[in-house]
């Protein structure tokens, strides 16, 4: 899941234009409702739920973005990075503590350069323009020269090699991704971590995606389905490089839009692929070219036409795309994190009827954030709170309004979300066994809130 600053600061600023827009209209939107939640599913209702979410104006302020784990969380906060949660592999990115629930300030990383192998003494990491998190590992984006378009560095979990070209146990300070040439992967500009696998695009003269990691099913490095290797490159055909402006990575699968055409590559058991193949399943864009350097995998693309993605996002085994304010996803709905669909869908669907401004994919949910009020909708499997307070169910397909002020930006990975409002805070709610929703909820066995709670950045 991708996070950054320049996203979620554009549609903050969105929001405030149409609320100063409407305000000086004189329109009176009282008694009118955005949208009326199917019978059935038990979703929540009521003045869009704002103001009720444990906390209010006063606590943090300023942060731009979050990125969510399966058990750790990240955000951002005026280019400084704060992990806390789950840190059994190094995946909050400081060292000594195997948890944290208050939020943990990471400062150092490992550096690197052509054909020299990690730093053995850690530099400050400076400022960070993106950040996103896998089950248990991290990777960022850092600001080079005032542009969000710096070196690639990755952290935590690498026993299959999703956070360095090399397999080991764990990667425990952020450290450089290096390319087939022994160099590090710089002018970065869209980068994802799936469950156990990342992509990575850089620019200027590597020019490629790089992806590496987990590979069951061709999603890292089609022509070695077995093997875990250094970063292979992601191309369209031979010298034809995808630049992707999105990156969205599930289990087994990736997607990628370049421009307003989505491309996506590895596992199809489910429809993953979004390209209408109603097979069997298996396995996807895994033409390459034989072995070494010029291994490239070889993505299908999405079977609808875009006109104006503005995000995307990616499940286990789902995937969604904003396009032009529209919600479409495709793959699994085995939980109900396609709404009312049915239990596959092979193409991209259109999912809600409201202009949707942000998405984030959970396990087997889904959550999104609209235009116009920043009110923030779950659907799917609720199992440890996914869908907030609203829900007590095991399950729901129609969406179900979680109690937040307005929402600009929102992640999720496993089974908790985090959200950023549109002044700056941030809210998370679901799981919490290991501090992933911050201090308000104590961690351990069994730990869930259903209710959105504050967790305070950089005090």
């Amino acid at each position: 899941m991708i996070a950054t600053a320049s996203y979620a600061v554009a549609v903050r600023s969105l929001f405030v234009a149409l609320v100063v827009g409407l305000a000086a209209c004189a329109i009176d939107f009282s008694g009118y409702r955005l949208s009326d939640p199917a019978s059935g599913g038990g979703a929540a209702t009521g003045g869009g739920g704002r103001g009720g979410a444990g906390g209010g104006a006063g606590g943090t302020t300023g942060v731009d973005a979050v990125a969510v784990g399966s058990d750790h969380s990240c955000a951002l906060r005026d280019g400084k990075l704060w992990c806390w949660g789950g840190n059994a592999s190094g995946q909050l990115g400081v060292e000594g503590v195997s948890q944290s629930a208050e939020p943990v300030h990471v400062t150092s990383a490992n550096a690197g350069m052509c054909g020299s192998s990690v730093a053995d003494t850690p530099s400050p990491i400076g400022l960070v323009a993106r950040v996103t998190a896998g089950a248990r590992h991290t990777c960022a984006a850092l600001v080079s020269g005032g542009t969000e378009m710096g070196s690639g560095l990755c952290w935590g979990d690498n026993s299959k090699g999703q956070a360095g070209p090399s397999p080991s146990g764990s990667v425990t300070l952020p450290s450089p991704v290096f390319d087939q040439n022994g160099c590090p992967l710089t002018n970065v500009s869209a980068l994802d971590a799936g469950v156990d696998h990342s992509c990575i695009y850089a620019g200027g003269e590597q020019g490629r995606m790089f992806c590496f990691g987990s590979n069951e099913s061709g999603q890292a490095v089609p022509c070695y389905p077995t093997a875990t290797h250094p970063p292979f490159k992601l191309e369209k055909a031979a010298d034809d490089a995808l630049v992707p402006q999105q990156v969205a990575l599930g289990h087994r699968h990736g997607c990628a839009a370049e421009g307003n055409v989505v491309y996506c590559w590895g596992g199809d058991t489910h429809g993953e692929l979004g390209d209408g193949d109603e097979g069997a399943g298996g396995q996807g864009g895994a033409g390459g070219q034989g072995g070494g350097d010029d291994c490239v995998m070889r993505p299908v693309v999405a079977a609808r036409s875009f006109t104006n993605i503005t995000a995307m996002d990616a499940g286990n085994d789902h995937t969604c795309v904003i396009d032009d304010g529209a919600l479409y996803c495709w793959g699994s709905n085995a939980g109900g994190q396609l709404s009312d669909q049915p239990p596959e869908v092979h193409v991209p669907t259109k999912i809600l009827d409201e202009p949707v401004a942000a998405v984030a994919c959970g396990e087997k949910h889904t959550c999104a954030a609209l235009v116009m009020s920043g009110e923030v909708r779950c659907w799917g499997s609720n199992d440890e709170g996914q869908l907030g307070p609203g829900f007590t169910g095991g399950l729901s397909k129609s969406p179900v309004v979680v109690p937040l002020p307005p929402v600009a930006t929102l992640d999720s990975r496993y089974r908790h979300t985090c959200a950023v409002t549109t002044t700056g805070e941030v809210y998370c709610w679901g799981r919490a066994e290991s501090g992933q929703l911050g201090p308000a909820v104590n961690p351990g066995p069994g730990s869930k809130s259903a209710s959105p709670v504050l967790v305070p950045i950089g005090l």
